[in-house]
């Protein structure tokens, strides 16, 4: 899948196990990214021993399950061995300070324990819970009083006579980030995984051994899930919103909906343009082994760009399209027009003709920076308005901050 596809900025939660992917200490989870709003891991435990609770029964005779009412002593036996897959998600971060999670937990093997201090041979029936713990990791400066707010349910019950199976249904729950920090405009990143998980066997949670590591190895420190980037008026002053930002933010110009905007863009690209020297930075490719992170390499066809600031964008606007400046490249370049916009001269469009200029000046290859890089050229006006409304909708959306914000935040664009 590549930008321009249907799904390719999907927000929608993974359906199907091929979705999500194994991660293994602390490698390969960027492999886990479909896109800057979603992320399907899961996560395979070792065999670990599972625990239940028993008493003598009123007669002292024989063993039962535990219960605290009937005032017996607790003693601790073995019910047998699982091992645990969780499928484990993120999605629909954009456009608020949270996100929605999901996780499914999978008995993949269960040995009864029919040797020494084993249980009744009465069925257990065991319920996992999820421990979620998450990590600030960039809080100097930026971030205060950070808070997460989340109720993370229980899986459904499952009776371990089954040497394997799953938990119940794939359960849901959102959490909602909150901080105090220097205004009006912050960001925090962080990320939030299960470490480990409680169980019950029969309703209630053994004295000992009830905390289970989600990760092989039991590490329960590698929060191995991709960081979560929250901004509040950042990406734009009234906005906020999250995003995955190792996940690659690819702008889609369509050619069907912009015609003369793309076709502006390819010449640039081609450095066709009156007095370009270079070309300007167009295309984009996955790095290899993953499906949403970009390959920023320009000698592969896949040159990224930054955001630009404000003043750096009126600057290269200044530099290339402005009228009032008399060394702007469109008054001192050989007239660059679409078929539209043929008749106009330098300075003077005709038929409501717009000056656009690409690279855009909302990145850091524009005009101000490389103008030998620029094209600028007239084009129909409602193209030239649609595409800049539509690239400040997008910007919103993947939440791309300014260079001076986030410095070294890449993103892309293709034509299609």
């Amino acid at each position: 899948m590549l930008p321009g596809d249907p799904g390719w900025d999907t927000e929608e939660a993974c359906t199907s196990d091929s979705q999500f992917i194994a991660v293994k200490g602390t490698t390969n989870y960027l492999k886990t990214l479909l896109s800057r709003h979603v992320f399907c891991s899961r996560f395979v435990s070792d065999q670990q021993e599972l625990r239940m609770d028993i008493m003598r029964t009123a007669n002292g005779k024989a063993w039962e399950p535990y219960k605290k009412a009937a005032g017996r002593p607790a003693a601790t036996c073995v019910v047998g061995w699982a091992a645990l897959g969780t499928n484990f998600q993120a999605y629909d971060a954009a456009k608020q300070l949270g996100t929605p999670y999901k996780f499914r937990i999978d008995v993949l093997k269960f040995v009864r324990n029919s040797g020494v201090n084993k249980c009744p041979s009465a069925a257990a029936t065991i319920v996992f819970q999820p421990v979620m713990a998450h990590t600030v990791l960039d809080s100097a400066g930026q971030v205060s009083n950070f808070q997460l707010n989340a109720n993370v349910p229980r899986t459904g019950g499952m009776a371990l006579s089954h040497q394997q199976g799953t938990l119940g249904t794939e359960q849901g729950f959102s959490a909602a980030y909150s901080w105090t920090a220097q205004e009006p405009a912050s960001r925090v990143s962080f990320t939030y995984a299960p470490t480990h998980y409680t169980y019950r066997v029969n309703g209630a949670e053994p004295a000992t051994g009830q905390e289970w590591a989600a990760y092989a190895g039991g590490d329960q420190g590698s929060l191995t899930v991709p960081t979560l980037r929250c901004d509040k008026g950042m990406a734009t002053s009234t906005s906020s919103g999250c995003v995955f930002p190792d996940a690659a933010a690819v702008f889609v110009v369509d050619a069907t909906k912009f015609p003369e905007s793309a076709e502006h863009i390819r010449m640039a690209a081609l450095g066709l343009s009156p007095g370009m020297t270079q070309r300007a930075p167009l295309g984009f490719k996955l790095l290899p082994g993953t499906r949403a992170v970009g390959l920023d390499d320009a000698s592969q066809g896949s040159p990224s760009v930054q955001r630009s600031s404000k003043v750096e964008n009126e600057a290269s606007y200044w530099a290339a399209c402005d009228v009032k400046n008399p060394d702007a490249l469109i008054l001192n370049r050989w007239v660059n027009a679409s078929p539209g916009c043929s008749g106009s001269q330098p300075g003077k469009p005709v038929n409501e003709c717009q000056c656009d200029e690409y690279p855009f000046g909302a990145t850091r290859s524009g005009a101000a920076f490389l103008s030998q890089g620029t094209s600028v050229r007239y084009i129909a006006g409602p193209d030239n308005g649609g595409n800049g409304r539509a690239l400040g909708n997008y910007i919103t959306k993947q939440r791309i901050l300014r260079n001076s914000d986030d410095a070294g935040e890449r993103w892309w664009i293709v034509v299609k």
